[in-house]
Protein backbone atom coordinates (compact mmCIF):
# COMPACT_ATOMS: atom_id res chain seq x y z
CA UNK A 1 0.00 0.00 0.00
CA UNK A 2 1.58 3.38 -1.04
CA UNK A 3 1.95 6.12 1.41
CA UNK A 4 -1.32 8.33 -0.29
CA UNK A 5 -3.25 4.88 -0.25
CA UNK A 6 -2.33 4.40 3.80
CA UNK A 7 -2.80 8.47 4.83
CA UNK A 8 -6.09 8.18 3.00
CA UNK A 9 -7.30 5.01 4.53
CA UNK A 10 -6.22 6.81 7.93
CA UNK A 11 -8.20 9.62 7.87
CA UNK A 12 -11.54 7.97 6.71
CA UNK A 13 -11.29 5.55 9.57
CA UNK A 14 -13.38 8.20 12.08
CA UNK A 15 -15.95 8.99 9.24
CA UNK A 16 -16.69 5.40 9.11
CA UNK A 17 -16.64 4.68 12.54
CA UNK A 18 -18.91 7.99 12.77
CA UNK A 19 -21.38 6.36 10.18
CA UNK A 20 -20.94 3.20 12.18
CA UNK A 21 -22.05 4.73 15.85
CA UNK A 22 -24.79 2.86 16.97
CA UNK A 23 -28.51 4.49 17.08
CA UNK A 24 -29.07 4.59 20.62
CA UNK A 25 -25.74 6.27 20.88
CA UNK A 26 -26.28 9.32 18.85
CA UNK A 27 -26.05 12.72 20.48
CA UNK A 28 -29.19 14.34 22.14
CA UNK A 29 -29.82 18.11 21.62
CA UNK A 30 -30.93 20.30 24.41
CA UNK A 31 -32.40 24.05 25.62
CA UNK A 32 -31.61 24.53 29.23
CA UNK A 33 -30.66 27.29 31.84
CA UNK A 34 -27.77 26.11 33.52
CA UNK A 35 -27.08 27.52 37.55
CA UNK A 36 -25.37 31.17 37.26
CA UNK A 37 -26.61 31.66 33.69
CA UNK A 38 -29.08 34.22 32.43
CA UNK A 39 -30.76 32.83 29.62
CA UNK A 40 -31.84 29.10 28.58
CA UNK A 41 -29.35 27.69 25.16
CA UNK A 42 -29.15 25.20 23.44
CA UNK A 43 -26.88 22.32 23.98
CA UNK A 44 -25.43 18.97 22.99
CA UNK A 45 -24.60 15.89 24.96
CA UNK A 46 -23.67 11.96 24.31
CA UNK A 47 -26.34 9.82 25.93
CA UNK A 48 -23.85 8.93 28.67
CA UNK A 49 -23.49 12.53 29.93
CA UNK A 50 -20.02 13.11 28.40
CA UNK A 51 -19.65 15.67 26.02
CA UNK A 52 -21.95 18.56 26.43
CA UNK A 53 -20.83 21.33 24.20
CA UNK A 54 -23.18 24.70 23.99
CA UNK A 55 -24.51 25.29 20.17
CA UNK A 56 -25.95 28.77 21.11
CA UNK A 57 -25.04 32.32 22.51
CA UNK A 58 -26.19 33.18 26.02
CA UNK A 59 -27.63 36.77 24.55
CA UNK A 60 -31.38 35.45 24.29
CA UNK A 61 -33.54 32.39 25.60
CA UNK A 62 -33.02 29.19 22.82
CA UNK A 63 -35.67 26.40 23.36
CA UNK A 64 -37.41 23.28 21.89
CA UNK A 65 -34.55 21.83 19.49
CA UNK A 66 -35.12 19.48 17.29
CA UNK A 67 -32.65 17.63 14.86
CA UNK A 68 -32.73 17.93 11.10
CA UNK A 69 -33.50 14.81 9.52
CA UNK A 70 -30.15 14.30 8.18
CA UNK A 71 -28.41 15.85 11.39
CA UNK A 72 -26.29 18.39 10.34
CA UNK A 73 -28.56 20.86 11.52
CA UNK A 74 -30.84 21.79 14.98
CA UNK A 75 -33.70 24.20 14.68
CA UNK A 76 -34.61 25.78 17.61
CA UNK A 77 -37.18 28.52 19.55
CA UNK A 78 -36.43 31.95 20.73
CA UNK A 79 -38.44 32.60 23.56
CA UNK A 80 -40.75 30.26 25.36
CA UNK A 81 -43.60 30.21 22.88
CA UNK A 82 -43.02 27.71 20.56
CA UNK A 83 -46.05 28.74 18.20
CA UNK A 84 -45.04 32.06 18.39
CA UNK A 85 -41.67 32.30 18.54
CA UNK A 86 -39.37 32.59 15.77
CA UNK A 87 -37.11 30.12 14.79
CA UNK A 88 -33.91 29.63 14.07
CA UNK A 89 -31.00 27.22 12.57
CA UNK A 90 -27.07 26.12 14.06
CA UNK A 91 -25.24 23.13 12.95
CA UNK A 92 -24.56 20.09 14.91
CA UNK A 93 -20.87 21.31 15.94
CA UNK A 94 -21.71 24.99 16.47
CA UNK A 95 -19.11 26.22 14.29
CA UNK A 96 -21.33 28.24 12.47
CA UNK A 97 -23.29 31.65 13.99
CA UNK A 98 -26.53 30.59 14.23
CA UNK A 99 -29.19 31.98 11.61
CA UNK A 100 -32.70 33.17 11.58
CA UNK A 101 -35.07 30.72 9.41
CA UNK A 102 -36.57 32.96 6.39
CA UNK A 103 -36.16 30.36 3.39
CA UNK A 104 -39.32 27.49 4.07
CA UNK A 105 -38.09 25.63 0.85
CA UNK A 106 -34.47 25.75 2.15
CA UNK A 107 -35.79 24.10 5.76
CA UNK A 108 -38.95 22.89 4.29
CA UNK A 109 -38.35 20.45 7.55
CA UNK A 110 -38.83 23.21 10.04
CA UNK A 111 -43.08 23.32 9.35
CA UNK A 112 -43.38 19.36 10.13
CA UNK A 113 -41.64 19.51 13.83
CA UNK A 114 -44.65 20.72 15.41
CA UNK A 115 -47.25 18.25 13.54
CA UNK A 116 -47.48 14.56 13.97
CA UNK A 117 -46.35 13.25 10.64
CA UNK A 118 -47.34 9.47 9.92
CA UNK A 119 -43.77 6.82 9.58
CA UNK A 120 -42.58 7.35 6.33
CA UNK A 121 -43.88 10.94 6.50
CA UNK A 122 -46.82 10.64 3.81
CA UNK A 123 -49.68 12.22 6.01
CA UNK A 124 -49.48 15.26 8.63
CA UNK A 125 -52.39 15.21 11.64
CA UNK A 126 -54.56 18.54 11.70
CA UNK A 127 -56.90 18.36 14.71
CA UNK A 128 -60.07 15.98 12.83
CA UNK A 129 -58.41 15.24 10.22
CA UNK A 130 -55.53 13.36 7.75
CA UNK A 131 -54.04 15.90 5.93
CA UNK A 132 -51.85 15.02 2.48
CA UNK A 133 -48.68 17.39 3.65
CA UNK A 134 -47.68 17.50 -0.39
CA UNK A 135 -51.78 18.91 -1.34
CA UNK A 136 -52.99 19.94 2.04
CA UNK A 137 -55.94 17.91 1.23
CA UNK A 138 -57.52 17.25 4.18
CA UNK A 139 -59.96 13.97 4.93
CA UNK A 140 -62.02 14.26 8.24
CA UNK A 141 -62.12 11.28 10.81
CA UNK A 142 -65.00 10.18 11.81
CA UNK A 143 -66.48 11.28 15.28
CA UNK A 144 -63.95 13.82 15.85
CA UNK A 145 -64.27 16.91 17.51
CA UNK A 146 -61.69 19.89 17.86
CA UNK A 147 -61.95 18.49 22.14
CA UNK A 148 -60.54 14.34 20.65
CA UNK A 149 -56.67 13.31 21.35
CA UNK A 150 -55.60 12.25 17.89
CA UNK A 151 -52.61 10.09 17.55
CA UNK A 152 -50.77 8.01 14.94
CA UNK A 153 -50.65 4.29 15.61
CA UNK A 154 -48.56 3.47 12.29
CA UNK A 155 -48.70 4.64 8.84
CA UNK A 156 -52.36 3.03 7.87
CA UNK A 157 -53.66 3.44 11.36
CA UNK A 158 -54.83 6.43 13.46
CA UNK A 159 -56.32 6.57 16.77
CA UNK A 160 -58.79 8.94 18.78
CA UNK A 161 -60.40 9.30 22.24
CA UNK A 162 -63.94 9.17 23.13
CA UNK A 163 -64.86 10.69 26.59
CA UNK A 164 -68.37 10.58 27.65
CA UNK A 165 -67.78 12.49 30.61
CA UNK A 166 -67.29 16.07 29.93
CA UNK A 167 -65.94 17.13 32.86
CA UNK A 168 -63.73 14.40 33.72
CA UNK A 169 -61.16 12.16 31.64
CA UNK A 170 -62.92 8.71 33.27
CA UNK A 171 -61.87 5.57 32.19
CA UNK A 172 -64.93 3.71 32.22
CA UNK A 173 -66.75 6.25 29.99
CA UNK A 174 -63.69 6.17 26.92
CA UNK A 175 -63.19 4.14 24.14
CA UNK A 176 -60.67 4.16 21.72
CA UNK A 177 -61.45 4.29 18.09
CA UNK A 178 -59.02 2.95 15.36
CA UNK A 179 -59.57 4.98 12.20
CA UNK A 180 -58.27 3.95 8.88
CA UNK A 181 -57.04 6.82 6.64
CA UNK A 182 -59.97 7.54 4.69
CA UNK A 183 -60.84 8.48 8.02
CA UNK A 184 -63.46 5.71 8.77
CA UNK A 185 -63.71 3.85 12.10
CA UNK A 186 -62.51 0.38 11.87
CA UNK A 187 -63.32 -0.73 14.99
CA UNK A 188 -63.39 0.34 18.72
CA UNK A 189 -63.15 -0.86 22.65
CA UNK A 190 -63.39 0.54 26.43
CA UNK A 191 -59.79 -0.03 27.87
CA UNK A 192 -59.80 -2.55 30.53
CA UNK A 193 -56.82 -2.25 32.98
CA UNK A 194 -56.46 -4.64 35.88
CA UNK A 195 -57.98 -3.48 39.70
CA UNK A 196 -54.39 -2.41 40.77
CA UNK A 197 -53.28 -0.46 37.42
CA UNK A 198 -56.90 1.24 37.55
CA UNK A 199 -55.98 2.13 41.21
CA UNK A 200 -52.59 3.58 40.15
CA UNK A 201 -53.97 5.46 37.13
CA UNK A 202 -56.87 7.25 39.46
CA UNK A 203 -56.10 10.84 40.32
CA UNK A 204 -57.56 13.41 41.95
CA UNK A 205 -55.33 16.36 40.21
CA UNK A 206 -57.50 19.13 38.94
CA UNK A 207 -56.45 18.56 35.63
CA UNK A 208 -57.36 14.98 35.33
CA UNK A 209 -60.14 16.49 32.26
CA UNK A 210 -57.57 15.61 29.58
CA UNK A 211 -56.36 12.92 27.48
CA UNK A 212 -52.91 12.77 25.62
CA UNK A 213 -52.01 9.84 23.51
CA UNK A 214 -48.22 8.80 22.45
CA UNK A 215 -47.39 6.49 20.00
CA UNK A 216 -44.78 4.44 21.42
CA UNK A 217 -41.88 2.46 19.15
CA UNK A 218 -43.74 -1.08 19.85
CA UNK A 219 -45.92 -2.66 17.11
CA UNK A 220 -49.91 -2.15 17.74
CA UNK A 221 -49.57 -0.43 21.25
CA UNK A 222 -49.93 3.18 22.19
CA UNK A 223 -50.26 4.79 25.95
CA UNK A 224 -53.18 6.41 27.00
CA UNK A 225 -52.39 9.17 29.53
CA UNK A 226 -54.22 11.42 31.50
CA UNK A 227 -52.79 14.44 33.00
CA UNK A 228 -51.91 14.29 36.62
CA UNK A 229 -51.78 17.32 38.19
CA UNK A 230 -49.52 20.78 37.43
CA UNK A 231 -45.70 21.04 38.29
CA UNK A 232 -46.23 22.80 41.32
CA UNK A 233 -48.48 19.97 42.25
CA UNK A 234 -45.03 17.56 41.77
CA UNK A 235 -47.42 15.55 39.26
CA UNK A 236 -47.19 14.73 36.00
CA UNK A 237 -49.09 12.77 33.15
CA UNK A 238 -49.62 9.12 34.17
CA UNK A 239 -50.31 6.58 31.89
CA UNK A 240 -51.37 3.32 30.78
CA UNK A 241 -50.01 1.11 27.38
CA UNK A 242 -52.54 -0.18 25.76
CA UNK A 243 -52.32 -2.95 22.60
CA UNK A 244 -54.51 -2.29 20.14
CA UNK A 245 -54.50 -5.89 18.98
CA UNK A 246 -55.03 -7.84 21.87
CA UNK A 247 -56.89 -4.68 23.87
CA UNK A 248 -54.45 -5.24 26.87
CA UNK A 249 -54.43 -2.49 28.91
CA UNK A 250 -50.91 -2.16 31.40
CA UNK A 251 -49.73 0.37 33.78
CA UNK A 252 -46.80 2.66 31.82
CA UNK A 253 -46.00 4.74 34.91
CA UNK A 254 -45.19 8.69 34.12
CA UNK A 255 -43.66 11.39 32.22
CA UNK A 256 -43.24 14.95 31.49
CA UNK A 257 -45.97 17.59 30.56
CA UNK A 258 -43.22 17.66 27.20
CA UNK A 259 -43.98 13.74 26.27
CA UNK A 260 -41.18 11.18 25.46
CA UNK A 261 -38.37 11.61 22.49
CA UNK A 262 -37.10 7.93 21.50
CA UNK A 263 -33.44 6.93 20.38
CA UNK A 264 -33.39 5.78 16.96
CA UNK A 265 -33.01 2.29 18.01
CA UNK A 266 -36.35 2.50 19.79
CA UNK A 267 -35.16 1.31 22.91
CA UNK A 268 -34.86 4.31 25.44
CA UNK A 269 -36.48 8.02 25.58
CA UNK A 270 -35.75 11.77 26.59
CA UNK A 271 -38.55 13.17 29.28
CA UNK A 272 -38.22 16.22 31.20
CA UNK A 273 -39.54 16.80 34.79
CA UNK A 274 -40.02 20.72 35.66
CA UNK A 275 -41.71 20.15 38.86
CA UNK A 276 -41.30 21.43 42.63
CA UNK A 277 -40.85 18.32 45.00
CA UNK A 278 -43.19 17.51 47.02
CA UNK A 279 -40.96 16.27 49.82
CA UNK A 280 -38.37 18.77 49.75
CA UNK A 281 -40.22 21.85 48.53
CA UNK A 282 -37.26 22.51 45.80
CA UNK A 283 -37.99 22.93 42.00
CA UNK A 284 -36.72 20.00 40.07
CA UNK A 285 -35.76 20.78 36.32
CA UNK A 286 -34.14 17.80 34.70
CA UNK A 287 -33.65 15.79 31.49
CA UNK A 288 -34.50 11.51 32.14
CA UNK A 289 -33.58 8.76 30.13
CA UNK A 290 -35.97 6.03 29.99
CA UNK A 291 -35.72 2.51 29.29
CA UNK A 292 -38.91 1.13 26.78
CA UNK A 293 -39.09 -2.22 28.96
CA UNK A 294 -38.96 -0.60 31.89
CA UNK A 295 -40.48 3.19 31.72
CA UNK A 296 -40.99 3.51 35.72
CA UNK A 297 -36.70 3.68 36.03
CA UNK A 298 -35.67 6.97 35.26
CA UNK A 299 -31.93 8.08 35.11
CA UNK A 300 -31.41 11.75 35.45
CA UNK A 301 -29.34 13.12 32.55
CA UNK A 302 -29.09 16.77 32.90
CA UNK A 303 -30.20 19.51 35.72
CA UNK A 304 -31.04 22.83 35.38
CA UNK A 305 -32.63 25.92 36.52
CA UNK A 306 -35.24 25.55 34.01
CA UNK A 307 -35.31 23.28 31.06
CA UNK A 308 -37.01 22.45 27.53
CA UNK A 309 -37.70 18.95 26.10
CA UNK A 310 -34.22 18.06 24.35
CA UNK A 311 -34.46 15.88 21.06
CA UNK A 312 -32.35 12.65 20.43
CA UNK A 313 -30.52 12.49 16.83
CA UNK A 314 -32.39 10.12 14.74
CA UNK A 315 -35.09 9.43 16.61
CA UNK A 316 -38.86 9.84 17.33
CA UNK A 317 -41.03 12.25 19.07
CA UNK A 318 -43.51 10.79 21.17
CA UNK A 319 -46.29 13.79 19.86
Amino acid sequence: MTRLATLCLALALPLIALAQKPPGERPIVFGAKLAGQKFSQIYRINPDGTGRLALTKPTLDATYPRWSPDGKWIVYTVGYSQDKGQKFVVDEGGKKPARKVTDAAEFDWVRDLSDQVAPGGKHALGDTSVVEVATDKETPLADTTLETPIAWLDAKRILSVKNDEKDKALLEKTTIRVHSLDGKITFQFAPKPSEEDTTRFDDEADYGAIWLLHRVPLENKFVLARLGGGNREGKWPIGLLVDVKTQKVTWWGEFGYSGMFFAPDGKRFLTSFNRKNPTTQKTENTLYIGAIDSPQKLTPLVKATDLIIGDWRGGTASQ
